[in-house]
């Protein structure tokens, strides 16, 4: 008996753990969601069925905040925007994690206004949130939103991913199949016009996300990835601009060549500059 008692419970936890093992393969366990197996067979039911929203969103710089804080504030980070995307729609709504930092949204039966108003309304609530024990954090979400009406499904799936690109090159952006063509607003025409505005210029995207994430209390910030970049937005922002934090090794044109441009131009006079380098070299100080 004691034997069969055994065997009976090893074949009965060998059961829960296959039946878990399934579930996590179609569920995510950080935020509950249905994962992307699920999520495809929502897709292919709902086209047969109606005319649906699809909605890529990109939690942007997940991986930086991975990086930087640790995999629990991202985890953490992650959950309030799923948290935000729930509060937001639906009970017949579907929200899918596909993986990473990728979620999608299938809306069924929405007007385009309260389509567009609802895709705002998350983005802005993602925005001013505040995750729990990293008050620090800002979060934004990119988004690419399409209706699909008369196409495939994989024509649907394939242009609202690549409008989500197309917001996530300026991050914190809804574009949709009916906004796509406007102009994307700048970042700078957002921002408050009570704080100073720093050029952070660095080519190591986790260099400007840190220091950004250090300023954004107190400082707008505008971000180059290179010397080229920088000195554009130096000449169509300079009256703006109180500060350039600036890197020495970059691609394309150094921060040097920036210098140099600054002197050339008459700027350097007017607008400060902090480098930040790992150069400690006597000649690169003198220079």
């Amino acid at each position: 008996p004691g034997m069969e008692f055994e065997i009976s419970n090893f074949i009965s936890n060998v059961m829960n753990t296959m039946k878990r093992q399934e579930e996590s393969e179609n569920f995510d366990l950080l935020t509950g969601l249905p994962m992307r197996n699920t999520g495809q067979k929502m897709i292919a039911q709902l086209m047969q069925e109606h005319n649906g929203c699809l909605i890529f969103m990109d939690m942007d710089n997940l991986k930086k905040i991975n990086d930087i804080y640790g995999h629990k504030a991202g985890d953490v980070a992650l959950q309030t925007v799923t948290q935000i995307i729930r509060n937001n729609i639906r009970s017949n709504d579907k929200i899918i994690r596909i993986g990473g930092d990728e979620i999608l949204l299938i809306l069924d039966g929405i007007q385009e206004e309260s389509f567009e108003r609802k895709l705002e309304r998350i983005r802005s609530q993602v925005r001013m949130a505040r995750v729990k024990g990293y008050n620090k954090l800002q979060l934004s979400i990119s988004t690419g939103a399409v209706v699909s009406m008369t196409e495939t499904r994989e024509v649907s799936v394939t242009k609202a991913d690549r409008l989500m690109y197309i917001a996530k090159s300026s991050k914190n952006r809804v574009v949709s199949e009916w906004n796509e063509n406007k102009q994307i607003t700048s970042s700078l025409n957002e921002r408050d016009d009570n704080k100073p505005l720093v050029l952070v210029v660095d080519d190591s995207d986790m260099n400007r996300f840190l220091l950004s994430q250090i300023l954004l209390d107190d400082y707008n910030v505008i971000e180059a990835c290179d010397g080229v970049e920088a000195t554009q937005i130096i000449q169509d922002h300079f009256k703006e601009l109180s500060i350039v934090l600036l890197d020495i090794v970059m691609p394309r044109m150094d921060g040097f060549g920036v210098l140099e441009f600054m002197n050339a131009n008459d700027l350097i006079q007017d607008l400060p500059v902090i480098m930040i380098s790992s150069m400690d070299e006597d000649s690169a100080i003198r220079r």
